[in-house]
């Protein structure tokens, strides 16, 4: 599994809407090339456009990451666009 802990910002939008802990984004951590993986919110049920959280998220494949993550790491969030960013806190593993 391939876990990490990070600090997020979601982008706000002009079609405001929530998101649950669950949500699987794209993630670009590698300039060409996206990471599917699921984010989930420990604290909370949901966040809205525009909220800051601490989030744990799970990569569905390390090969699309690469060997590029490490604490201080930044990211993107994105759908059919990018919808926030982000950056590694903790591995917590990468077996």
């Amino acid at each position: 599994m391939y876990r990490i802990r990070a600090q997020i910002k979601l982008y706000g939008s002009a079609n405001p809407r929530t998101i649950r802990s669950g949500y699987r984004p794209d993630f670009k951590v590698i300039q060409e090339m996206f990471a599917g993986g699921t984010m989930e919110f420990p604290d909370r049920e949901s966040l809205s456009q525009g909220d800051e959280a601490e989030v744990e998220i799970r990569f569905f494949d390390k090969r699309s990451v690469g060997g590029s993550l490490s604490v201080g790491t930044n990211f993107t969030i994105w759908e059919t666009d990018c919808v926030g960013k982000g950056t590694v806190i903790e591995i917590i593993d990468w077996t």
